[in-house]
């Protein structure tokens, strides 16, 4: 679960890490009520990134601007997401920015990433200037040690108060990860001010298999309408900006059926696991949910059954009769049978991922 903005502020500050004033609000009605002095940065809460070129980022002068420019917020929509929060934060007088994290890594179990280069995307800096990016492997038997805080706040430029004042922000933003059970904690900037230093932004990611040790924890509100219906009906969704409908039994064969769909040059409209065993009814309800978004132009459905069945795929298929083309790839359990069904309701399916992927992505350029 990705918490928003306002809510990664929330445990910044219960865990001591400087953030700047702020206030909430819930509607633009709301901006009567903000106790904050100007000038003011007006920063739209949704869960997906871009919100500053979209718009969603403003800086206010007096009152006048504030409704003004609150009211703009409110009525946006960024990458398909609707506003429906937006915080209010008293500006900063910036002197610097840097970047801290610390994330869980396949690769390195847990890490601890920080860099000068901070208000950027740190994938952008690894990019462009790696020798800008200190990294160190944490052993979690033995924790995150202030020393290490230290050898990173040296490697930024920190002297003095300054080094002090990082090694404990970054002691408690892993604290933080450690007691909370996160995946990721960032904070990005981390801005040197007059005052020192202070976190204007942050991402959090909680691990939701923990959730039952946290009832702390607030309501998941980085799922869409759309995904959140999909998760109560018992299917993994995440909408996308495509136009081809990637839906598979299994979160890895998904995830490959969405990196095929774009090495050929298309773009996936969405992430859709029917899981292992999926009904026909199951079958149904993903088709209907895909199809929901209205810039859903085809379909490419990726099988290769185990404890799924074939046959119980096909039955979804035909029973649904989906409105626009899709492409069906079917191998394992009831394999032939499945191919049948659909041979005898005009269907074609595919033995090979690449050309059911290929056929999706034509009739979605109108080619067939």
């Amino acid at each position: 679960m990705r918490l928003l903005e306002y809510q990664a502020m929330k445990f910044f500050q219960d865990y001591s890490i400087p953030v700047p004033r702020q206030f909430l609000l819930g509607n633009p009605e709301d901006v009567g009520q903000v106790p904050l002095s100007f000038p003011v940065v007006l920063k739209a809460q949704v869960p997906v990134g871009g919100r500053g070129k979209a718009g969603g980022v403003k800086l206010v002068k007096d009152p006048g601007e504030l409704r003004e420019k609150a009211r703009e917020i409110f009525q946006m929509q960024i990458k398909g997401v609707p506003v429906r929060k937006v915080l209010a934060v008293e500006a900063q007088e910036i002197l610097q920015e840097f970047y801290l994290s610390f994330l869980l890594d396949r690769k390195n179990l847990l890490l601890f990433l920080a860099s000068p280069a901070g208000g950027v995307e740190i994938e952008e800096v690894a990019s462009r200037n790696p020798e800008l990016i200190f990294r160190r492997k944490i052993d979690p038997f033995l924790g995150f040690s202030p020393f290490l805080g230290k050898i990173a706040g040296k490697f930024l430029g920190l002297k003095g108060d300054l080094l002090n004042q990082f090694a404990l922000v970054a002691t408690n933003l892993f604290r933080l990860l450690r007691e909370k059970e996160m995946q990721l904690v960032e904070i990005n900037p981390l801005a040197l001010t007059p005052g020192g230093l202070m976190a204007l932004d942050g991402k959090l990611i909680f691990d939701d298999n923990a959730r039952f040790r946290h009832p702390e924890m607030p309501p998941d509100e980085s799922l869409t309408p759309l995904e959140e219906e999909a998760r109560e009906a018992g299917v993994a969704y995440v909408e996308m900006d495509g136009e081809v409908a990637v839906i598979g039994c299994g979160a890895g064969l998904v995830l490959a059926s969405l990196d095929l769909v774009h090495h050929l040059g298309a773009r996936p409209a969405n992430f859709l696991d029917l899981g292992g065993g999926a009904s026909s009814q199951m079958v149904k309800k993903g088709l209907e949910i895909v199809l929901r978004n209205p810039r859903v132009k085809s379909i490419f459905m990726n099988i290769f059954a185990g404890i799924t069945r074939c046959d119980e795929i096909a039955r979804g298929i035909v029973e649904f009769s989906p409105p626009i083309p899709i492409s069906v790839r079917m191998t394992g359990t009831n394999e032939e049978e499945g191919i049948e069904i659909l041979k005898q309701a005009g269907y074609q399916a595919f033995s090979s991922m690449e050309e059911a992927a290929e056929q999706a992505v034509k009739v979605m350029e109108g080619g067939i």
